[in-house]
């Protein structure tokens, strides 16, 4: 059986991981439309209109287009993106 690139092995490490903390704690949005697949956060007085300006606390510019859904980690975002060429 052919060995995995490090880089291969890494992420799939990375996933895992993410895999098993997932089930410890359900108010993360760990996948496409949220913990349970619905679209629909348990969390209350969240904002439901944005703007440039409007509930907005930081922006950045990310190279690259997004392939993929964001993720909320607790207080984190996890973004994918992929350049032109693949890399």
């Amino acid at each position: 059986m052919p060995r995995l690139p490090a880089s291969l092995r890494g992420s799939l490490l990375g996933i895992g991981f993410l895999l098993a903390l997932a089930s410890a704690r359900a108010d993360n949005w760990d996948r496409f439309r949220g913990p349970n697949g619905s679209g629909v956060s348990g969390d209350k007085n969240i904002p439901v209109k944005f703007s440039a300006t409007e509930n907005v606390v930081w922006k950045v510019k990310i190279p690259g287009v997004g392939h993929s859904c964001p993720v909320v980690w607790g207080d984190r975002l996890f973004v994918q993106t992929a350049s032109a060429d693949g890399s």
